[in-house]
């Protein structure tokens, strides 16, 4: 809606071709995401809950933390947004393949989800936590070269998805079921610490290969059916160790019946069905559609123009993602109604909405990222220890769902575009990691609101108690 009124308000001369292409794109990518977000539940989640549910039974909780790296390590290479960033990076950066970036983010999840485990194992406060893991990072950014650091933070914000948090969220339950802890004090951080692994392999991976090539270059453009075989390989690849890791566990644990395991292979074929149209839709039209944006509103449009565009996207992220009004849901539940659904709705926006600004500046001044995303962390990391306890780990969770979709689908290849057309040196990674980061400080204000509210009922009701 918003693409029509700036082409109709003149803001952006008509392109017959990227404009049909973007629709086809809209259309591939609402489908897709339909078909995707409906077959995993009889897909990729049920794998999920049998497997947990097998294990729990074993009573086994280093049996659980095995399979948590495991699917850590294969549900990152599958999910769809991890994909989509990917593909950007290798456009601009072809030193990095996009296999060894999809490795590597796997296994950093992987290890990390295992130590979001253990940690509930351990029963270790989820705020030194935090603090000492973001520790290495923040020192580690002093270290690399400023592309990688743009892309360590964007696949930290993109890696906790619709196909990765199920499975994480299920053994968090498992492990609280087997321990007999809160599970809604326990799950809550788990993601949050799991983003963390991909964070901390991208770096090592930049200190280790130093600065690769990440200038400006002409992205090529592919026709439809060139994409579409791209993205048939890509979703094959990356479904089949999902689907081999379901046969293993079937054969040693579940002993599911042949029809069982037919519908469960069928939901795996219409979920792969669902990210190919989805991952074709971006590639061929979406994206497509932010670089023509990027580029075309460099020239004969103020600065102060452009960042006010960014507020209003930001804002109407808040609408169209449909992890966050889950998100919101959940922040009524868990405060017994202190917090609202329109307080928490507007609180977010503002928060994504000053975070796209955010990282809009970034790029048109070129600001070095380094000097973003670390101080934002540290002022997170301080007010982890003044919010109430459930905060502290729901906030750094929302970090990562307010970083979906439409921001690597859309608002990275906007920047991308604003930096092709304008010469600039960075290269518009680091913007998802931006828009990762200023939620968490959002939901911590509503932490802290929240704490005000809480304090004072419990001081009315001591003062009724006491008349």
């Amino acid at each position: 809606m918003l693409v029509g009124v700036l082409f109709l308000a003149g803001v952006l001369p008509y392109s017959s071709d990227i404009f049909v292409k973007f629709l086809i794109g809209a259309g591939l990518l609402v489908v897709g995401q339909a078909i995707f977000l409906i077959a995993i539940d009889g897909s990729i989640i049920k794998v999920g809950k049998l497997v947990g549910s097998a294990i729990m039974k074993k009573k086994s909780i280093w049996l659980i933390v095995i399979f948590g790296f495991l699917f850590g390590l294969v549900t990152t290479i599958a999910e769809p947004d991890v994909q989509v960033l990917v593909s950007e990076i290798v456009h601009l950066n072809p030193f990095l393949s996009s296999w060894l970036l999809l490795s590597i983010c796997g296994i950093g999840c992987g290890l990390f989800v295992c130590f979001g485990l253990v940690r509930i194992i351990k029963n270790i406060p989820l705020k030194w936590l935090l603090l000492a893991l973001y520790s290495v990072v923040i020192i580690l950014t002093c270290f690399v070269p400023n592309s990688f650091i743009g892309f360590s933070f964007d696949m930290g914000g993109v890696t906790t998805g619709s196909v990765t948090v199920p499975f994480i969220l299920a053994l968090a339950a498992g492990i609280c079921a087997i321990r007999g802890k809160s599970r809604a004090t326990y799950t809550f951080g788990v993601i949050a610490i799991s983003s963390i692994g991909p964070i901390l392999a991208i770096l090592i991976l930049g200190f280790i290969v130093g600065p690769v090539d990440s200038g400006v270059q002409n992205v090529e453009v592919l026709g439809f059916f060139e994409t579409l075989l791209v993205c048939l390989r890509d979703v094959g690849l990356a479904f089949l160790p999902l689907f081999i890791i379901f046969l293993i566990a079937n054969f040693s644990m579940l002993k599911l019946s042949g029809k069982q395991v037919f519908h469960i292979a069928f939901g795996f074929v219409v979920s792969a069905i669902g990210l190919v149209l989805f991952l074709l839709g971006i590639n061929f039209g979406f994206s497509q559609m932010g670089h023509y944006i990027g580029q075309t509103i460099a020239f004969g449009t103020t600065n102060a123009i452009i960042i006010l565009f960014g507020l209003g996207l930001g804002l109407l992220f808040v609408f169209t993602d449909p992890s966050i009004v889950v998100v919101v849901g959940q922040v009524e539940e868990i405060t017994s109604g202190l917090l609202r659904k329109p307080v928490v709705f507007i609180t977010l926006g503002l928060g994504i909405a000053a975070a796209v600004a955010l990282a809009l500046v970034h790029v048109i001044y070129e600001i070095k990222l380094i000097f973003i995303i670390p101080p934002l962390l540290i002022m997170a990391l301080v007010l982890n220890f003044v919010v109430p306890k459930m905060f502290a780990a729901f906030a750094f969770d929302c970090g990562g769902i307010s970083s979906g979709t439409m921001t690597v689908a859309f608002v990275l290849p906007l920047c991308v575009g604003l930096c092709t057309a304008l010469g600039l040196e960075t290269t518009g990674f680091g913007v998802v990691g931006i828009i990762a980061t200023v939620p968490i400080l959002a939901v911590q204000v509503l932490g802290i609101i929240y704490g005000i509210k809480r304090k004072k009922l419990e001081r009315r009701r001591e003062n009724l108690e006491q008349n």
